[in-house]
Protein backbone atom coordinates (compact mmCIF):
# COMPACT_ATOMS: atom_id res chain seq x y z
CA UNK A 1 0.00 0.00 0.00
CA UNK A 2 1.23 3.47 -0.58
CA UNK A 3 1.91 5.55 2.30
CA UNK A 4 1.46 9.32 2.48
CA UNK A 5 1.88 11.62 5.41
CA UNK A 6 -1.53 13.77 6.04
CA UNK A 7 -0.88 17.00 8.02
CA UNK A 8 -3.47 18.64 10.07
CA UNK A 9 -3.93 22.12 11.97
CA UNK A 10 -3.60 19.93 15.38
CA UNK A 11 -0.67 17.82 14.17
CA UNK A 12 1.88 20.81 15.32
CA UNK A 13 3.95 20.25 12.17
CA UNK A 14 4.41 16.25 13.44
CA UNK A 15 2.43 14.76 11.01
CA UNK A 16 0.98 11.50 10.98
CA UNK A 17 1.13 8.67 8.42
CA UNK A 18 -1.94 7.22 7.45
CA UNK A 19 -2.58 3.93 4.55
CA UNK A 20 -4.37 5.53 1.57
CA UNK A 21 -6.74 1.95 2.10
CA UNK A 22 -7.73 0.58 4.92
CA UNK A 23 -8.24 2.53 7.93
CA UNK A 24 -11.76 5.08 7.71
CA UNK A 25 -10.53 9.12 7.09
CA UNK A 26 -11.58 10.21 9.95
CA UNK A 27 -9.66 7.78 11.93
CA UNK A 28 -6.32 8.34 13.71
CA UNK A 29 -3.27 5.97 14.54
CA UNK A 30 -3.03 4.48 17.91
CA UNK A 31 -1.42 7.04 20.56
CA UNK A 32 1.83 6.38 21.19
CA UNK A 33 2.59 4.89 24.97
CA UNK A 34 2.90 7.85 27.60
CA UNK A 35 6.88 8.46 28.26
CA UNK A 36 8.52 8.45 31.78
CA UNK A 37 9.95 11.98 31.56
CA UNK A 38 12.80 11.10 33.61
CA UNK A 39 13.89 8.70 30.80
CA UNK A 40 12.55 10.85 27.09
CA UNK A 41 15.00 12.94 25.71
CA UNK A 42 15.13 16.40 26.07
CA UNK A 43 12.92 18.47 23.45
CA UNK A 44 14.02 21.93 22.08
CA UNK A 45 13.00 24.92 23.94
CA UNK A 46 13.26 22.49 27.37
CA UNK A 47 14.90 24.01 30.29
CA UNK A 48 18.95 23.83 29.95
CA UNK A 49 19.76 20.19 31.98
CA UNK A 50 22.66 20.74 34.99
CA UNK A 51 26.08 19.27 34.21
CA UNK A 52 29.15 19.26 36.09
CA UNK A 53 32.68 17.67 34.55
CA UNK A 54 33.55 14.27 35.11
CA UNK A 55 36.54 15.97 37.12
CA UNK A 56 34.69 18.33 39.36
CA UNK A 57 32.70 15.27 40.19
CA UNK A 58 35.43 13.03 41.01
CA UNK A 59 37.36 15.81 42.73
CA UNK A 60 34.57 17.01 45.13
CA UNK A 61 33.28 13.35 46.16
CA UNK A 62 37.20 12.39 47.19
CA UNK A 63 37.32 15.93 48.96
CA UNK A 64 34.30 15.11 50.73
CA UNK A 65 34.92 11.49 51.86
CA UNK A 66 38.71 12.53 53.03
CA UNK A 67 37.10 15.22 55.04
CA UNK A 68 34.70 12.56 56.41
CA UNK A 69 36.89 10.19 57.88
CA UNK A 70 39.77 12.85 59.00
CA UNK A 71 37.06 14.32 60.92
CA UNK A 72 36.04 11.17 63.10
CA UNK A 73 37.71 11.08 65.97
CA UNK A 74 35.59 7.65 67.59
CA UNK A 75 35.37 4.55 67.54
CA UNK A 76 32.08 2.77 65.91
CA UNK A 77 32.20 -1.08 66.39
CA UNK A 78 35.55 -3.43 67.11
CA UNK A 79 36.13 -4.69 63.77
CA UNK A 80 37.09 -1.60 62.30
CA UNK A 81 40.50 -2.70 64.19
CA UNK A 82 39.97 -6.76 63.54
CA UNK A 83 38.82 -6.56 59.87
CA UNK A 84 41.26 -5.11 58.46
CA UNK A 85 44.30 -2.57 59.75
CA UNK A 86 45.09 -5.25 62.40
CA UNK A 87 45.57 -8.02 60.45
CA UNK A 88 47.24 -6.05 57.52
CA UNK A 89 49.96 -5.06 60.45
CA UNK A 90 50.72 -8.31 60.60
CA UNK A 91 50.80 -9.34 57.12
CA UNK A 92 53.89 -6.46 56.69
CA UNK A 93 55.39 -5.66 60.15
CA UNK A 94 54.68 -8.99 61.81
CA UNK A 95 52.84 -8.34 64.51
CA UNK A 96 49.01 -7.52 65.36
CA UNK A 97 46.31 -9.26 66.52
CA UNK A 98 44.16 -11.76 64.89
CA UNK A 99 40.62 -12.54 66.17
CA UNK A 100 39.72 -16.27 66.22
CA UNK A 101 37.35 -15.74 62.75
CA UNK A 102 40.66 -15.67 60.79
CA UNK A 103 42.19 -18.87 62.63
CA UNK A 104 38.62 -20.27 61.55
CA UNK A 105 39.51 -19.25 58.28
CA UNK A 106 36.26 -17.52 57.59
CA UNK A 107 37.13 -14.06 56.73
CA UNK A 108 38.56 -13.23 53.13
CA UNK A 109 42.18 -11.49 52.78
CA UNK A 110 40.88 -9.32 50.37
CA UNK A 111 40.29 -5.90 52.88
CA UNK A 112 43.61 -6.40 54.78
CA UNK A 113 45.21 -7.03 51.92
CA UNK A 114 44.81 -3.73 50.29
CA UNK A 115 45.64 -2.21 53.19
CA UNK A 116 48.84 -4.02 53.49
CA UNK A 117 50.12 -2.93 50.41
CA UNK A 118 49.29 1.11 51.65
CA UNK A 119 51.67 -0.70 54.74
CA UNK A 120 54.49 -2.23 52.65
CA UNK A 121 54.65 1.03 50.20
CA UNK A 122 55.19 3.60 53.66
CA UNK A 123 57.57 0.34 54.54
CA UNK A 124 59.40 0.68 51.27
CA UNK A 125 59.91 4.64 51.63
CA UNK A 126 60.84 5.19 54.89
CA UNK A 127 57.17 6.89 55.65
CA UNK A 128 56.24 4.13 58.12
CA UNK A 129 55.72 6.58 61.40
CA UNK A 130 52.99 6.11 63.89
CA UNK A 131 50.90 9.35 62.51
CA UNK A 132 51.59 7.55 59.10
CA UNK A 133 50.22 4.37 59.87
CA UNK A 134 47.10 5.82 61.61
CA UNK A 135 46.07 7.73 58.66
CA UNK A 136 46.71 5.10 55.84
CA UNK A 137 43.08 2.95 57.13
CA UNK A 138 41.42 6.48 56.93
CA UNK A 139 42.70 7.70 53.34
CA UNK A 140 41.98 4.15 52.16
CA UNK A 141 38.54 4.05 53.52
CA UNK A 142 37.94 7.48 52.41
CA UNK A 143 39.08 6.19 48.58
CA UNK A 144 37.05 3.13 48.97
CA UNK A 145 33.93 5.22 49.86
CA UNK A 146 34.43 7.55 46.95
CA UNK A 147 34.23 4.40 44.90
CA UNK A 148 31.06 3.87 45.51
CA UNK A 149 29.33 6.73 45.67
CA UNK A 150 30.97 7.74 41.86
CA UNK A 151 30.18 4.03 40.89
CA UNK A 152 26.39 5.56 41.74
CA UNK A 153 26.73 8.36 40.00
CA UNK A 154 27.31 6.12 36.99
CA UNK A 155 24.81 3.48 37.57
CA UNK A 156 22.24 6.88 37.71
CA UNK A 157 23.30 7.87 34.57
CA UNK A 158 22.82 4.68 33.15
CA UNK A 159 19.48 3.86 34.15
CA UNK A 160 18.19 8.06 33.13
CA UNK A 161 20.44 8.75 30.64
CA UNK A 162 18.37 11.55 28.88
CA UNK A 163 18.10 13.25 32.87
CA UNK A 164 21.41 14.29 33.65
CA UNK A 165 20.06 15.90 36.70
CA UNK A 166 18.81 12.38 37.90
CA UNK A 167 22.28 11.47 38.23
CA UNK A 168 23.51 14.64 40.54
CA UNK A 169 20.50 14.39 42.27
CA UNK A 170 21.39 10.42 42.99
CA UNK A 171 24.76 11.63 43.79
CA UNK A 172 23.51 14.17 46.46
CA UNK A 173 21.86 11.79 48.30
CA UNK A 174 24.31 9.81 48.45
CA UNK A 175 26.94 11.98 50.01
CA UNK A 176 24.14 13.67 52.12
CA UNK A 177 23.43 10.14 53.75
CA UNK A 178 23.98 10.50 57.47
CA UNK A 179 24.29 6.58 57.82
CA UNK A 180 27.03 6.41 55.16
CA UNK A 181 28.85 9.19 55.99
CA UNK A 182 29.38 7.86 59.81
CA UNK A 183 30.63 3.84 58.62
CA UNK A 184 31.29 4.10 55.05
CA UNK A 185 34.74 5.75 55.60
CA UNK A 186 35.77 3.25 58.55
CA UNK A 187 37.94 0.31 57.75
CA UNK A 188 35.35 -2.59 57.63
CA UNK A 189 34.85 -4.91 55.36
CA UNK A 190 31.52 -4.36 54.63
CA UNK A 191 32.52 -0.80 53.37
CA UNK A 192 34.49 -2.50 50.56
CA UNK A 193 31.35 -4.78 50.18
CA UNK A 194 29.31 -1.83 49.30
CA UNK A 195 31.70 -0.20 46.87
CA UNK A 196 32.38 -3.39 44.85
CA UNK A 197 28.75 -4.05 44.61
CA UNK A 198 27.86 -0.62 43.40
CA UNK A 199 31.24 -0.78 40.99
CA UNK A 200 29.39 -3.84 39.70
CA UNK A 201 25.85 -2.91 39.71
CA UNK A 202 27.04 0.26 37.53
CA UNK A 203 28.96 -1.87 34.71
CA UNK A 204 25.47 -4.62 35.40
CA UNK A 205 23.61 -5.45 32.01
CA UNK A 206 20.27 -3.75 32.45
CA UNK A 207 17.43 -3.74 30.76
CA UNK A 208 16.04 -0.89 28.44
CA UNK A 209 15.65 2.13 28.26
CA UNK A 210 18.60 2.05 30.79
CA UNK A 211 21.72 2.98 28.26
CA UNK A 212 22.79 -0.83 27.30
CA UNK A 213 26.45 -2.20 28.51
CA UNK A 214 29.22 -3.65 26.45
CA UNK A 215 30.34 -7.36 26.72
CA UNK A 216 33.67 -5.97 28.07
CA UNK A 217 31.40 -4.22 31.10
CA UNK A 218 29.18 -7.15 31.60
CA UNK A 219 32.59 -9.27 32.32
CA UNK A 220 34.12 -6.54 34.49
CA UNK A 221 30.66 -6.21 36.43
CA UNK A 222 30.60 -10.14 36.93
CA UNK A 223 34.21 -10.05 38.14
CA UNK A 224 33.18 -6.98 40.24
CA UNK A 225 30.54 -9.29 42.09
CA UNK A 226 32.63 -11.83 42.96
CA UNK A 227 35.43 -9.82 44.56
CA UNK A 228 32.63 -8.45 46.48
CA UNK A 229 31.20 -11.85 47.50
CA UNK A 230 35.03 -13.08 48.51
CA UNK A 231 34.79 -9.87 50.98
CA UNK A 232 31.65 -10.69 52.53
CA UNK A 233 29.53 -13.76 51.01
CA UNK A 234 26.49 -12.11 51.71
CA UNK A 235 26.49 -9.69 48.87
CA UNK A 236 25.00 -13.01 47.27
CA UNK A 237 22.22 -11.82 48.59
CA UNK A 238 21.72 -9.16 46.16
CA UNK A 239 23.31 -10.36 42.91
CA UNK A 240 21.56 -13.76 42.97
CA UNK A 241 18.01 -12.17 42.76
CA UNK A 242 19.11 -9.74 39.96
CA UNK A 243 20.78 -12.84 37.97
CA UNK A 244 17.18 -14.56 38.38
CA UNK A 245 15.65 -11.54 36.61
CA UNK A 246 18.21 -10.98 34.25
CA UNK A 247 16.89 -14.60 32.96
CA UNK A 248 13.68 -13.03 32.45
CA UNK A 249 12.79 -12.24 27.99
CA UNK A 250 9.72 -11.41 27.80
CA UNK A 251 8.19 -12.61 25.08
CA UNK A 252 11.32 -13.88 23.05
CA UNK A 253 10.92 -16.92 21.01
CA UNK A 254 12.64 -20.09 22.67
CA UNK A 255 15.78 -20.15 19.92
CA UNK A 256 16.36 -16.48 21.21
CA UNK A 257 16.29 -16.79 24.81
CA UNK A 258 18.25 -20.03 24.70
CA UNK A 259 20.87 -17.78 22.71
CA UNK A 260 20.71 -15.12 25.14
CA UNK A 261 21.16 -17.39 27.97
CA UNK A 262 24.14 -19.52 26.94
CA UNK A 263 25.78 -15.85 26.25
CA UNK A 264 25.13 -14.79 29.75
CA UNK A 265 25.87 -17.84 31.25
CA UNK A 266 29.38 -17.28 29.55
CA UNK A 267 29.77 -14.01 30.48
CA UNK A 268 29.29 -14.97 33.99
CA UNK A 269 31.68 -18.28 34.20
CA UNK A 270 34.63 -15.89 33.24
CA UNK A 271 34.01 -12.74 35.18
CA UNK A 272 32.83 -14.83 38.02
CA UNK A 273 36.12 -17.31 37.65
CA UNK A 274 38.39 -14.75 36.86
CA UNK A 275 37.57 -13.17 40.43
CA UNK A 276 37.60 -16.06 42.05
CA UNK A 277 40.91 -17.06 41.23
CA UNK A 278 41.89 -13.58 42.33
CA UNK A 279 40.08 -14.82 45.48
CA UNK A 280 41.74 -18.01 45.67
CA UNK A 281 45.28 -16.46 45.30
CA UNK A 282 44.90 -13.41 47.68
CA UNK A 283 43.68 -16.38 50.52
CA UNK A 284 46.18 -18.47 50.01
CA UNK A 285 49.05 -15.69 50.59
CA UNK A 286 47.07 -14.75 53.28
CA UNK A 287 46.73 -18.02 55.36
CA UNK A 288 49.33 -19.70 53.94
CA UNK A 289 47.01 -22.56 52.40
CA UNK A 290 44.82 -23.44 50.00
CA UNK A 291 41.24 -22.46 51.08
CA UNK A 292 37.52 -20.82 50.61
CA UNK A 293 36.52 -18.65 53.39
CA UNK A 294 32.97 -18.36 51.68
CA UNK A 295 32.31 -21.90 52.12
CA UNK A 296 33.66 -21.85 55.84
CA UNK A 297 31.43 -19.06 56.36
CA UNK A 298 28.56 -20.84 55.01
CA UNK A 299 29.20 -23.81 56.94
CA UNK A 300 29.61 -21.81 59.99
CA UNK A 301 27.11 -19.32 60.09
CA UNK A 302 24.32 -21.49 57.90
CA UNK A 303 24.93 -24.85 58.36
CA UNK A 304 26.03 -24.66 62.58
CA UNK A 305 24.36 -21.70 63.69
CA UNK A 306 27.49 -20.11 65.02
CA UNK A 307 26.42 -16.51 64.43
CA UNK A 308 23.66 -17.27 66.62
CA UNK A 309 26.28 -17.33 69.75
CA UNK A 310 26.37 -13.46 68.84
CA UNK A 311 22.65 -12.78 68.42
CA UNK A 312 20.66 -12.92 65.67
CA UNK A 313 17.61 -10.16 63.83
CA UNK A 314 14.51 -11.85 62.11
CA UNK A 315 14.16 -11.61 59.09
CA UNK A 316 12.40 -8.76 58.10
CA UNK A 317 15.02 -6.66 60.32
CA UNK A 318 16.09 -5.28 56.88
CA UNK A 319 12.42 -4.28 55.85
CA UNK A 320 11.25 -2.88 59.73
CA UNK A 321 14.46 -1.28 60.56
CA UNK A 322 17.79 -1.87 58.75
CA UNK A 323 16.37 0.37 55.59
CA UNK A 324 15.22 2.80 57.49
CA UNK A 325 18.21 3.73 59.21
CA UNK A 326 20.06 3.34 56.40
CA UNK A 327 18.02 5.89 54.35
CA UNK A 328 16.89 7.79 57.22
CA UNK A 329 15.86 11.35 55.55
CA UNK A 330 16.01 9.82 52.30
CA UNK A 331 13.11 7.81 52.00
CA UNK A 332 10.76 10.21 50.34
CA UNK A 333 12.96 10.58 47.91
CA UNK A 334 14.07 7.22 47.60
CA UNK A 335 10.56 5.64 47.62
CA UNK A 336 9.49 8.41 44.86
CA UNK A 337 12.29 7.80 42.83
CA UNK A 338 11.52 4.01 42.30
CA UNK A 339 7.94 4.89 41.66
CA UNK A 340 9.04 7.14 38.78
CA UNK A 341 11.27 5.02 37.36
CA UNK A 342 10.82 2.54 34.79
CA UNK A 343 8.84 -0.72 35.06
CA UNK A 344 12.00 -2.87 34.18
CA UNK A 345 14.58 -0.48 35.96
CA UNK A 346 12.78 -0.77 39.04
CA UNK A 347 14.62 -4.03 40.44
CA UNK A 348 18.29 -2.44 39.77
CA UNK A 349 17.06 0.79 40.97
CA UNK A 350 15.99 -0.43 44.88
CA UNK A 351 18.69 -2.82 44.52
CA UNK A 352 21.01 0.42 44.33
Amino acid sequence: EAVIPAMSSGDKGTGELRQRRGAPQGDSAPAAPPVNPLHAAPTPGSAPQFRMSTAAVVVGVLAWRVAGALLQQTYFVPDEHWQGPEVAHKMVFGYGHETWEWHAGLRGYLHPGLIALFFKAAQMTGADSPAVIFLIPKLFSALVASVGDLATFALARRLFPATPRAAHCALTCQLLNLSYFFCMTRPLSNSLEAALSAAALALWPLPAPAAPSTRLQRLASFFLAALSFATRPTAALLFVPLAIIQMDRGTASLGSHIRFLLVRFTEAALGLGAGGAVMACVDRVGYGRWTLPPLNFLEFNVLTHGASLYGEQPWYWYLSQGGFILLATSIPLVGNGIKKCHPALRAPAFAA
